[in-house]
């Protein structure tokens, strides 16, 4: 099992689920997190209390990353409070909350549109927020 020391994670959706899953592994590993969550603040605080008792840094962050803004100020938040994320993991809208819409056929646009801003801008505007640091701190870290 590698180390992940040293290392933060912000993993969207991150309060239940394959995310909380995908957290606690993380943290397991040794990584600090930065745990998302659009709604459910107890859930949120239930994983980032696992990830503490690990012995390392949790940190919870309400945001629906559908909404570009949101995803921008997640982002700078999440940046300003660990200094650096070198793992992002876009996990967000997996749950029931979004893929448990209607079949295809029975889907309205306004449910595709939950969908697209969902599972494609949110994670968009977060690589491009996000991205751009993790270059830098990889670079420095080979240098």
């Amino acid at each position: 099992m590698s180390s992940l020391a040293g290392r933060t994670a912000l993993v969207t959706g991150g309060s239940r689920g394959i995310g909380a899953a995908i957290a606690i592994e993380l943290a397991r590993r040794g990584a600090d997190i930065a745990i998302n969550y659009h709604s459910n603040w107890q859930a949120a605080n239930a994983v980032a209390d696992e990830v503490r008792r690990m012995g390392r840094r949790a940190e919870i962050f309400a945001a629906d990353v559908g909404v570009e803004l949101e995803a921008q100020r997640l982002a700078a938040n999440a940046l300003q409070d660990f200094g650096s994320i070198e793992i992002l993991v876009n996990n967000a809208g997996f749950g029931t909350s979004v893929v448990g819409r209607p079949p295809v056929v029975e889907m309205t646009l306004d449910n595709a549109d939950l969908l697209i801003r969902t599972h494609v801008y949110g994670p968009l505007v977060l690589c491009r927020a996000i991205v751009p640091q993790m270059r830098k701190s990889a670079a420095a870290m080979s240098s």
